[in-house]
């Protein structure tokens, strides 16, 4: 008897799964087709070693969705002062806009193809001219904008705060021993 009423459970939670309701996730797929967005949007402290004039650094941005394996373009640009401004009295930051002489964007267009998930923008940082910078909070904001795809609005900013490191070498113990 005990193993009847086993066999019996056993088939209800195995077909349990069967019965589940419709999510909805095929109402909206029009919608949500193909989306962008960088992948480590929000502040990105970049460590860059002085050991030379310039540091490249890359970051990536995904596109994902329902059928993401489309042609598809994003640009991507600096925030600007007066936005940025918005943005820090909004979430209480006090960030300075980096000076354009400070760095060079690359990469101002992704075009991605059929085969493509993420795309990298690269961007060169000047060191010299961000050492002669006072010790204000300096960032390079960078936004995703003009795409025939949509953009995911919470992950389309990405603040690249440039921290740079004089690396130097020490030894443990001085002098010379034996």
């Amino acid at each position: 008897m005990k193993n009847k009423i086993f066999k019996a459970i056993a088939l209800c939670l195995a077909l349990l799964p069967f019965g589940a309701c419709n999510d909805g996730c095929e109402d909206y797929l029009d919608e949500y087709e193909s989306i962008l967005y960088f992948k480590n949007n929000g502040e990105q402290h970049v460590t860059i070693y002085d050991t030379s004039n310039e540091a490249n650094s890359e970051f990536v941005v995904i596109r994902a969705g329902y059928n993401s394996k489309k042609n598809s373009s994003v640009d991507v640009s600096v925030l600007d002062a007066v936005n940025l401004q918005i943005y820090n009295a909004e979430n209480d930051m006090d960030y300075n806009l980096l000076p354009d002489d400070c760095f060079t964007l690359e990469t101002t267009t992704l075009e991605f193809d059929s085969s493509d998930d993420h795309k990298m923008v690269k961007v060169i940082f000047k060191i010299d001219k961000i050492k002669e910078l006072s010790s204000a909070n300096y960032t390079l904001p960078l936004v995703l904008n003009n795409s025939n795809d949509d953009i995911n609005i919470n992950k389309r900013l990405i603040f690249i705060v440039p921290d740079i490191v004089t690396p130097y070498l020490y030894f443990e113990k001085s002098g010379y021993q034996l």
